[in-house]
């Protein structure tokens, strides 16, 4: 396999060193999951439109009900909109969907032990071993068949030969996955196929590809880098070269038990004791169910609660945990009596009330119970020391239990340390940490800690339900709350939703964790053009035209490199009007935008009730998110509220953070005048005049954030004029203009600094806006600017030196936009208010909103938007 003679310079890399090919790894995917399971169960079913719905969602549907219209997670009114003749199976309850996973994933593992679970409907299997064993009994040169996986097979004459033998371990390995997928058809019902997609390669990036030209693996394997990057970055490019070639070096990890089980059921209103304990006996009595499945032993139960106040239209979530004994389960978990249950709802109904108050009115959204780790049961006849001792490197799950400090110290941060009445040391309980961080002296420390600031967190564990955990931990040990999220290789970071909170609030918050935890695969942001653009003058009035659009001077204009000039940015300095306009003002003149040119935003040829786009905000808000692992200093809050199915969000400024800019010193706002000075210059306005801060020329665009659809308004500095076309489609043509203080290069951490940070934001608001360049002017601290500097938007991450990385901003984007989503659509009717308030955590709370009042929190949106977007009758 070559790639395409076009190679520019530098991607040499991507040829060295050497891929001999040498692993067969097999990517199985159910079709249409839920529903093949219900066409197993109910064969009267398989002709028929079938949906399954959880809640008010058509989860997935068969080929049948895809045919006429119905999509996968389509609303349920649209769904019987599109296909009245829809029948609809409730899949709420996933037990049988879990039976026949395992099922699936017993087949495989019949066959190797190495097989990854990816959620309930995929498994990565690593058949290496098969293949290798297959080729030495047959002869690798006397392979002869067909590789699988698309409608028709294709002749091993077809494939490309390469000098590693992968031509034949390809047809071997589909040999394989043809055996595999027809021996779980004969056991379980459920066709599988060998994944006809490369993981990773979504419907958008294939939609984009589509537009390239590219529509299979050989056309993206040819296609001239210098092509990707029209539409992609850099590293994209590399990953996409590299997986379309079968690069790929992650491990097939071998998938371990859940550490715990549990269930939830939501619903509008539950206001009384009795109506509480039937829902806790129904989740109970499914919970056992599944833990007879399961088989282990449950060492502490949890119980969660959702609680809603409808007059301050306020909610939150609560949950408490406690150990239980195992005298409650003398027999296992397969005959589990009365007075076990009976104990057990004692205990669940326990914590309810400490969490609350029935002597009051009461308002809940949500119950829910789980138990918490599962241990597998010592049986009669074994040494009990084998249950307590240390397990081999394949039988490691999370939980350990030791016996002597120095492996405490070793390997674990205690979670609840004990000695006995005698004593002597007890078995202590501990949770396994990220191991390269012990290292650092103060996991161990007694000393009080900050319980927000030292949060600690374990490593990632799968659970069987399609979910994967990230516990966080304070450091001395005691339990703050967890992060829960859809895993799985090659998928979005979208798929991750954070909805476990710090439990000394009570409240839900985005945690955020390490780096380390966003560094999948990157969703595509791809910004899909420019719909409109307007101007704002200097008495901060909406103007629907392209008076202010300005284009940079040729002179300042290099390839690449360093430009040396000579700017006063103290110029005209008594002529200046300084910035006077809020957050929010730049949002009402969005929402001014929006009423000219909603025809623009509608896909529907009906009347329109709706914005065809999932967000609107300004780019600010984005950038600021997508610095969130490595800017842990910046604190900041948003609102947001949804209104006719589009989620606005905006920056919120308290009272006291408006003060604070009011009384800003005299250097911060000359600081502020020189960015805005410097602009003046670069795009040909005359530098002894004064410049008006509150000018701009925004641009309204649509940017596609993994499955999110974003509109947002970025000012644009000025154009390339010998670029520049009068129709322009995107920014391409643009390029963004910065004026920062000089970078003093002996000095090590001024150098990091400018690195990790402003190059970070720079390459943020440059991604999202689809700008390929920035020019930067270097000052000195009285104004001066000698040399201009030109960068690469793609190229900065390469000149950041490894400080930070485009795939986790990307990643912890898109997973707090569906943190955002999540809170809003449990209240849809609220404003919600996202703070950061420390490194790692962002607190979500809901806010008083009052219509129409003078005074209290700002809006989000206005009542004269709200009134005249569309009809008036129209209004949701």
């Amino acid at each position: 396999m070559e790639f395409s003679d076009e190679l520019e310079c530098g991607d040499e890399g991507l040829l060295s060193p050497p891929h001999t090919h040498q692993r067969t790894i097999l990517h199985l995917d159910a079709d249409c999951f839920y529903a093949q399971v219900e066409m197993v169960r109910q064969p009267e079913l398989r002709d028929k439109p079938l949906g399954i719905k959880q809640k008010n969602l058509v989860v997935t549907c068969n080929y049948v009900a895809r045919s006429q219209g119905v999509k996968k997670c389509m609303w349920l009114k649209e769904a019987m909109e599109v296909l009245p003749e829809l029948v609809l199976v409730d899949g709420s309850d996933l037990t049988h969907y879990r039976r026949f996973s395992t099922q699936i994933s017993g087949v495989a593992q019949s066959l190797t032990h190495r097989v990854e679970r990816l959620g309930l409907d995929e498994n990565f299997i690593d058949v290496t071993d098969l293949v290798d064993e297959y080729m030495n009994a047959t002869g690798s040169s006397d392979i002869e068949g067909h590789v699988f996986g698309d409608k028709e097979p294709v002749s091993m004459d077809l494939v490309d030969p390469c000098g590693c033998g992968c031509r034949e371990r390809l047809v071997a390995g589909s040999l394989v996955a043809m055996q595999l997928r027809e021996q779980i058809l004969k056991e379980t019902g459920i066709t599988v196929c060998a994944a006809r997609s490369i993981p990773g390669i979504g419907s958008t990036t294939f939609s984009v590809l589509k537009d390239l030209g590219i529509s299979t693996v050989q056309e993206l394997q040819d296609v001239p880098l210098k092509l990707l990057r029209t539409k992609f970055d850099s590293e994209t490019c590399s990953r996409l070269k590299e997986v379309s070639n079968g690069i790929d070096e992650t491990s097939v990890k071998k998938s371990g038990k859940a550490q715990s089980v549990g269930l939830e059921d939501a619903f509008t209103k539950v206001n009384s004791v009795a109506e509480v304990k039937v829902k806790y006996q129904i989740l109970l009595e499914r919970l056992l169910k599944l833990l007879r499945e399961d088989g282990r032993v449950p060492v502490s139960i949890r119980v969660s609660v959702r609680k809603f106040d409808l007059a301050k239209r306020f909610g939150h979530r609560e949950t408490r945990q406690t150990s239980i004994s195992s005298s409650l389960f003398p027999d296992g978990v397969n005959n589990v009596g009365e007075n076990t249950r009976s104990s057990l709802m004692k205990t669940v109904m326990g914590l309810f009330q400490k969490m609350v108050d029935t002597s009051k009115d009461f308002h809940l959204t949500l119950v829910g119970v789980a138990f918490n780790k599962l241990i597998e049961r010592v049986r009669k006849g074994k040494d009990i020391s084998s249950f307590f001792g240390k397990r081999t490197k394949e039988e490691t799950t999370e939980t350990y239990k030791y016996t002597t400090d120095n492996e405490c110290k070793r390997l674990c941060v205690p979670l609840s340390p004990e000695k006995s009445s005698d004593g002597h040391e007890s078995i202590r309980e501990f949770e396994q940490i990220n191991m390269d961080k012990l290292n650092d002296k103060s996991l161990l420390t007694s000393e009080p800690l900050d319980p927000i600031l030292e949060l600690e967190s374990t490593d990632c564990r799968r659970v069987d339900n399609n979910t994967e955990v990230m516990s966080y931990y304070h450091r001395g040990g005691r339990f703050m709350g967890e992060r829960r999220g859809r895993g799985g290789r090659g998928r979005g970071a979208s798929n991750f939703y954070h909805d476990r909170r710090v439990d000394d609030h009570g409240e839900d918050v985005f945690l955020v964790g390490k780096p380390s935890e966003y560094r999948q695969d990157p969703p595509i942001v791809q910004p899909l053009g420019v719909i409109g653009c307007y101007s704002v003058d200097e008495d901060r009035t909406f103007g629907h035209d392209r008076t202010l659009l300005k284009f940079i001077e040729p002179q300042y204009l290099t390839k690449e490199g360093k430009t040396k000039v000579n700017i006063d940015l103290n110029r005209g300095w008594g002529k200046n009007s300084p910035y006077t306009a809020m957050d929010e003002d730049s949002s009402l003149n969005l929402y001014q935008w929006i009423l000219n040119n909603s025809e623009t935003l509608v896909d529907s040829d009906d009347t329109p009730t709706r914005l065809d786009v999932d967000f609107i905000c300004m780019r600010r808000c984005l950038t600021q998110i997508m610095k969130i692992p490595y800017n842990v200093k910046e604190r900041w809050a948003m609102q947001a509220e949804y209104f006719r199915g589009t989620i606005y969000l905006v920056r919120y400024a308290s009272p006291e953070e408006l003060e604070q800019r009011k009384s800003a010193p005299p250097y911060m706002k000359k600081i502020s005048m020189w960015g805005h000075k410097f602009e003046q210059i670069m795009t040909g306005g005359d530098p002894d005049e004064g410049v008006c801060a509150n000018e701009e020329f925004r641009c309204v665009l649509k940017v596609k954030v993994d499955n999110f659809s974003c509109l947002l308004a970025p000012e644009v500095d000025g154009a390339d004029p010998e670029l520049f076309e009068e129709d322009f489609k995107d920014l391409s043509s643009f390029i963004t203009v910065k004026c920062n203080k000089e970078v003093d290069t002996t000095d090590a951490f001024k150098v990091e600094c400018f690195r990790k940070f402003k190059l970070n934001q720079w390459w943020a608001e440059n991604k999202l806006s689809g700008i390929p360049r920035v020019v930067v002017g270097f000052r000195t601290e009285e104004g001066q600017i000698y040399r201009l500097e030109n960068y690469d938007t793609d190229k900065l991450p390469t000149l950041a030196k490894g400080l930070w990385e485009p795939r986790v901003s990307l990643n912890i984007l898109t997973s707090f936009l569906a943190f955002v989503k999540k809170m809003i659509m449990e209240a849809p009717e609220a404003v919600h208010r996202f703070e950061r308030q420390s490194p790692i955590v962002i607190r979500h709370s809901i806010v008083p909103s009052v219509r129409g009042a003078a005074e209290g929190p700002i809006k989000v949106l206005p009542d004269w938007y709200r009134e005249q977007l569309f009809s008036p009758s129209d209004q949701e």
